[in-house]
């Protein structure tokens, strides 16, 4: 009987424990994602050293954890050129031809910035998770790639248990050789979780050169799912001017 009784609770504290990760996870896509459907503006400014070495502008389509766009308002010559994502698949849209072609998410997007971290793939259908370290003030995960598709094939995540947000990301290759580093500058709240709409992109190796990445304007849409299909890029309005 008294077997039974340490049994029961350890079960219970078992399941305790893992539904508090699960919900800690969903935390961390929201704090990633954004709100369940929206629009934003985002600036993109490179830097080497101190300088100022580039900026661009995008416009964000947002609907829900696996459908998202990104396209260029700034510089004129890249204006209208779009980047679709549906769960862990890329597209990219070309005004001038009407074409969309497939592409990775690995691909450099501007600066030290991948598309995918423009357009973020869902967290939980493309890694696994496994908690490393856990203290009072804050969680490390590992993410590992379920799929060939996942932008990175390793990444160290740091959360914020006070502040319930993301600080940090590290992305490592295949082989283990760190390539960058992501710190989280602020954050806005969205729907009951705190929004990354600022991050500082680092390259691991030209220690040197940076990428800001800044949501400057975000409103709560309701959007359609149809507009997330490479076919319908050639007709999508534009949000901003």
């Amino acid at each position: 009987m008294r077997y039974g009784v340490v049994l029961f609770f350890f079960c219970w504290g078992m399941a305790l424990a893992a539904d508090n990760l699960t919900d800690l996870l969903v935390r961390i896509e929201h704090s990633q994602r954004g709100a369940d459907s929206y629009v934003a503006k985002m600036v993109m400014s490179s830097y080497e050293g101190n300088t100022k070495t580039g900026e661009s502008t995008l416009e964000l389509y947002v609907l829900g954890m696996e459908l998202s766009i990104a396209r260029y308002l700034t510089p004129a010559t890249d204006r209208g050129k779009a980047f679709l994502q549906r769960k862990d698949q890329y597209w990219m849209y070309f005004p001038k031809t009407r074409q969309s072609v497939k592409i990775s998410a690995k691909q450099r997007l501007f600066g030290e910035a991948s598309i995918g971290d423009i357009v973020k793939p869902p967290l939980l259908s493309t890694y696994e998770v496994k908690r490393v370290s856990n203290t009072a003030a804050e969680d490390i995960f590992e993410l590992t790639a379920k799929v060939s598709t996942a932008p990175y094939q390793r990444i160290l995540l740091w959360w914020d248990r006070n502040g319930q947000r993301i600080v940090r990301e590290d992305f490592y290759t295949r082989t283990g050789v760190l390539l960058k580093q992501a710190r989280y500058l602020a954050h806005q709240q969205v729907k009951g979780y705190l929004f990354a709409v600022k991050v500082e992109i680092h390259d691991a190796l030209q220690t040197n050169k940076r990428t800001i990445l800044e949501v400057v304007d975000l409103r709560e849409k309701a959007l359609s799912d149809e507009i997330f299909y490479p076919e319908a890029l050639d007709y999508l309005p534009y949000t901003y001017k």
